[in-house]
């Protein structure tokens, strides 16, 4: 199988473990699942997604306030914001690039670019509180066009650690000093390397 929008590739989780590495191609199809389920994985325990589909994507938004509004991570800033002014949701507003500040600001400083998370109104318009969605986002959505290195480290990780835990389907595995037990709990390596990059649920990301 080859494998679907994963944040580490064969050769990066070969090259982290000597061991899996002198199986040669035997469990190459095992792996790419074992990537593909650690990258849905970091998807779940961060509550976003790294990578995007490459194309622009509808989506909607209730309001809490009408200064502000928290949105799905938007990896490109070229996109379309349009309001509703009746609960019918037409949006039948779009706003000027003059009408809102993409946040957080000074996305780009340190060279690591961090997603749009978040649109505040500063100009002519403002937003409708409302449990119903009157705020329309059209743009590329994801974290950013490029993996973090520490995804694609936890992911690494994750991959291994699924591995293993294949090969020992009663979570116990033989080792040089007696059996080993792999434990099902969340790895802390994994943990504290995603920490930071954790937000609050918005929607589907």
């Amino acid at each position: 199988m080859s494998i679907t929008n994963g944040y580490a590739t064969l050769v990066d989780v070969k090259a982290a473990s000597a061991s899996v590495a002198a199986h040669g191609t035997a469990n190459d199809s095992v792996l790419e699942r074992c990537i593909e389920a650690a990258s849905r994985g970091v998807d779940q325990y961060t509550h976003r997604r790294f990578y995007t589909d490459g194309t622009a994507e509808v989506r909607v938004y209730a309001a809490t306030n009408c200064v502000w509004v928290d949105i799905d991570d938007l990896a490109s800033d070229t996109f379309t914001l349009k309001t509703a002014t009746t609960l019918l949701r037409s949006y039948d507003v779009t706003w000027s690039s003059d009408d809102y500040q993409a946040e957080p600001l000074n996305r780009n400083v340190g060279g690591a670019p961090v997603p749009i998370t978040r649109l505040r109104a500063i100009g002519a318009y403002s937003f409708t509180p409302s449990h119903i969605s009157t705020v329309q986002v059209t743009g590329t959505f994801g974290y950013a066009t490029a993996v973090p290195t520490e995804v694609t480290e936890a992911t690494i990780l994750l991959s291994l650690r699924r591995f293993a835990r294949l090969q020992s389907p009663t979570g116990v595995q033989s080792g040089e000093f007696g059996p080993v037990y792999i434990s099902r709990r969340t790895d802390p390596d994994v943990a504290a390397t995603l920490d930071r990059l954790r937000r609050s649920v918005i929607g589907v990301a």
